[in-house]
């Protein structure tokens, strides 16, 4: 599930009755189910962005590099959970390994309680111009 503030049900016009309620520190918050989300067919992809809270004023971009881009395609493209129950085949390790050389990977910490929705686009939108304009994709 996706997991939206209550200030982004409203925005998006969700009705609370169908989602389902998910208490997070005394924060009101709901799940949107993601069951039309997952996809088990191959798509091209220009870049994977993590983006997180952080103890930041402003949202931070940094390009992940080495081995951490690893760590971070595992964390963040699979269901951890799913791997550890089904085995990760040589095959589908060398294509992880493939894909975390060739995509650029970055990590988008945005300020506790604040909406930075628009300044996290501009600058994301500023940092993968040169991507978009190069049609640098990656088959994911």
């Amino acid at each position: 599930i996706r997991k939206l503030c209550v200030d982004q049900v409203e925005k998006y016009h969700l009705n609370k009755e169908e989602l389902l309620y998910v208490p997070d520190d005394g924060k009101e918050k709901y799940g949107l189910p993601l069951t039309d989300e997952y996809c088990d067919e191959e798509k091209m992809v220009g870049a994977l962005v993590v983006i997180r809270p952080g103890n930041v004023e402003k949202p931070q971009l940094q390009q992940i590099t080495g081995a951490d881009k690893m760590k971070y395609l595992m964390n963040n493209l699979f269901r951890l959970d799913y791997f550890e129950q089904v085995a990760f085949t040589p095959d589908k390790f060398l294509k992880n390994v493939r894909l975390a050389n060739e995509m650029k990977i970055y990590d988008l910490q945005r300020p506790n309680g604040k909406m930075t929705v628009k300044e996290q686009a501009d600058l994301l939108d500023a940092e993968l111009e040169y991507e978009v304009e190069n049609n640098n994709s990656y088959l994911l």
